[in-house]
């Protein structure tokens, strides 16, 4: 049986999952997330956001399937119990991602292509 350390954080029971193993930590939130329902996100005009089985796979692999390291999984299923409150709240998207232009040879120097 998984040993869970407990403690109240702002009126929520908080478990610490940095002694649980990978695989524990796995089970325990997909127990949660099994559980979630449809969510209306503002964002995309109030369509809903499902929780299937392929989106939590997502957390544990990567889009080619291949599995991601331990600490990229871990650190997805710890920020996981947050999911449901940012896509209620979600108003807006973040800075677009700043692109660099490839350059059209290797000669092209860095400053002609606005990176120094």
């Amino acid at each position: 049986m998984l040993e869970l350390y407990r403690k109240k954080w702002r009126e929520k029971l908080y478990i610490d999952t940095s002694k649980l193993a990978i695989k524990a930590l796995i089970e325990l939130r997909k127990i949660d997330y099994q559980k979630w329902q449809p969510i209306s996100c503002p964002l995309l005009d109030g369509d809903l956001v499902y929780f299937n089985k392929d989106g939590f796979y997502h957390l544990t692999h990567n889009g080619r399937g291949k599995i991601r390291n331990q600490s990229d999984q871990r650190m997805r299923l710890n920020l996981l119990p947050n999911a449901p409150v940012v896509i209620k709240r979600a108003r807006g998207f973040g800075a677009m991602p700043r692109t660099i232009p490839a350059a059209e040879n290797k000669s092209t120097p860095a400053v002609k292509l606005g990176l120094i």
